[in-house]
């Protein structure tokens, strides 16, 4: 019986950390015109555009010329991005490249 009140008199202190998460370059991807970039979910079998990040512009550096057209993406685990003209062209490059059939 001792121990179980001294066990409940003693209390824990967490201290919590916060995980910093650091962007890695996976890979470039150029597409060709008039592409969209698909993302593929493996678990739901939904395909949808990739959504991109927001790029902030600086006026003074768009002046000088300094600015890039590079876009980055938000990458979801378990999904494959996959540039195409469209929904259906993603469907047969999932059929040829990934043997995925999808109903």
């Amino acid at each position: 019986m001792k121990t179980e009140l001294e066990n409940q008199d003693k209390t824990e202190i967490v201290k919590q950390t916060e995980i910093q998460k650091q962007k890695v370059l996976l890979g470039n991807l150029k597409l060709n015109k008039g592409h969209k970039l698909f993302e593929y979910n493996m678990e739901t079998q939904q395909i949808k555009p990739a959504v991109f990040d927001s790029q902030e512009i600086n006026i003074t550096d768009l002046q000088k010329g300094f600015y890039e057209k590079k876009k980055k993406i938000t990458i979801n685990e378990k999904c494959i991005y996959i540039g195409a003209l469209n929904k259906t062209n993603v469907l047969k490059i999932l059929k040829n490249k990934y043997r995925v059939t999808i109903n």
